[in-house]
């Protein structure tokens, strides 16, 4: 499961060193792959799900209408998929040489697009993605940008004045906190949980996305500790509750995140920013609302 995740978080970031962009046709791209489940998902938002013909095999379809077939991902694109489904356009997130070769061989127009830096980014990358797709002109993108936006600082508004310390969980060893995996500065849920009024507890200790020294976190426990549904523990409560009293004692406040694209820096984020706030609400002491 660790592993499984990692498309969605780490591999992205591996493949963002690169050029910002290749080519690109001055015309309206009709048929086109996005290479990430938050471009698409910021496609279908968007309204242009009419222009989606095939899909990475780590996107979550959301959209009403048949799901597209899949082709791969950046790390392991399937280049006859991809040439089956004809498209005018690749939308990536980074360095990617075998597409861009390949794209380039095929006549396929490249553009870049990075959403995972920040909740900024994301907005950004919103209002690029319809750019992209729809002309500079369309206002979809700006749009949506400064409603999530304003939905983000009005839930802030609504939380108490004292900011809970959060170890986010992304993946850990099932029954056991070990090879636990969180995510630091520099990276988009670090920025969240900013934005929902709590501190992360890993961003004064590293940057993206890094293992946790069990003796530091013993040595500096958290206020609460975040886990992503999907980071391997049992759905059993007890269970995966069960190894945190034994790393830090019956004290320790574990909750879960349950959103399904927790992991996934794209128009989402004002839900996942909602449970956040729900569940950190109810592991601090009442307060004034900022």
């Amino acid at each position: 499961m660790r592993r499984l995740l990692l498309p969605l978080v780490v591999l992205c970031v591996a493949a963002c060193d690169g050029p910002k962009e290749e080519s690109a046709s001055d015309a309206l791209p009709q048929r086109v792959i996005l290479f990430g489940p938050n471009l698409t998902q910021t496609a279908v938002r968007l309204g242009h799900t009419d222009r989606i013909v095939a899909i990475t095999d780590y996107c979550r379809w959301t959209a009403s209408g048949p799901e597209p077939p899949r082709v791969g991902g950046m790390v392991d694109p399937d280049l006859e998929g991809i040439a089956a489904a004809n498209p005018d356009l690749l939308v990536l997130q980074g360095r990617n040489d075998v597409l861009r070769s390949f794209a380039r061989a095929q006549g396929i127009g490249v553009a870049d697009v990075k959403m995972d830096e920040g909740v900024d980014s994301v907005l950004r990358g919103i209002v690029r993605i319809d750019s992209l797709l729809a002309g500079p002109e369309s206002t979809r993108g700006v749009a949506l940008a400064d409603s999530l936006e304003a939905e983000l600082d009005a839930l802030r508004r609504t939380m108490p004045d004292e900011a809970p310390t959060i170890l986010l969980v992304i993946t850990r060893d099932p029954d056991t906190v070990r090879n636990l995996m969180t995510a630091g500065e520099g990276t988009f849920m670090d920025d969240l949980l900013r934005r929902v009024g709590a501190r992360g507890w890993s961003a004064t200790r590293g940057r993206g996305y890094f293992d946790v020294s069990l003796e530091e976190l013993v040595a500096n426990p958290p206020d609460v500790v975040l886990e992503i549904e999907s980071a391997g523990a049992s759905d059993d409560p007890a269970r995966w509750r069960a190894p945190w009293v034994d790393l830090l004692g019956d004290g320790v406040h574990v909750v879960r995140l349950t959103d399904p694209d927790a992991l996934v820096p794209g128009p989402g984020i004002v839900g996942t920013a909602r449970e956040l706030a729900q569940l950190l609400r109810a592991t601090v002491p009442d307060g004034d609302p900022r």
